[in-house]
């Protein structure tokens, strides 16, 4: 179909409703009624989680409001100010993690910033099925554990096993347990116990 031309991000929840955004515009489609309809513009991505949707619009975090259908700000991110939100997630404790241009912040159930890893480029978040959260950088990978404790990974040419370029831009986890990161270089399986990388290029 012509709506999913140039579509960026899509995900879904269990009714059967799919999200995705196509040039910068998010748009949703019913597949009971096979109908679509457009929720928004100047979105950059979307996520899905707990059945709720998050958008990111510039840099505002936006809430899909369930009774109206549509889209409600959540927070203006002010802690790192003329940064686009590149990415959302919302964790297993109902943290809200946010991934800019210019750094990776929390936002609580308050609405309170708070700047986890300054002046870097996030392009991925994901949290695994022990609650890590890893956050894929322009400049390498990072685990961050549930007390907060942060360890980061990167390439190194002298290294087979460690992770095969720095430009983090995927991330996700396999029934296995393995995590597998996406990268400008390529595809690694990275064994959580033993933080040894395999990569497929």
């Amino acid at each position: 179909s012509e709506h999913f031309d140039r579509s960026r991000n899509i995900c879904g929840n269990r009714n059967g409703t799919i999200y995705f955004v196509s040039d910068q515009e998010l748009g949703q489609y019913n597949q009971r009624t096979h109908t679509f309809l457009s929720l928004g513009k100047e979105i950059i991505t979307i996520s899905h989680n707990k059945h709720q949707l998050w958008a990111a619009r510039k840099n505002a975090v936006l809430l899909l409001d369930k009774k109206s259908n549509t889209l409600k700000l959540y927070a203006e991110i002010k802690t790192t100010p003329k940064s686009e939100v590149r990415t959302i997630l919302e964790g297993a404790n109902g943290q809200l993690f946010v991934g800019t241009e210019n750094g990776l912040i929390t936002i609580d159930d308050k609405r309170n910033e708070r700047v986890i890893i300054p002046e870097i480029g996030v392009n991925a978040l994901f949290e695994d099925n022990k609650r890590n959260v890893w956050i894929g950088t322009k400049t390498g990978l990072y685990k961050m554990t549930p007390d907060w404790q942060l360890t980061r990974f990167q390439a190194n040419k002298e290294n087979t096993n460690s992770l095969n370029a720095n430009e983090v831009r995927a991330i996700t986890q396999d029934k296995e347990g393995y995590l597998w990161i996406g990268t400008n270089a390529g595809i690694n399986k990275l064994v959580p116990e033993t933080a040894q990388f395999t990569s497929y290029t």
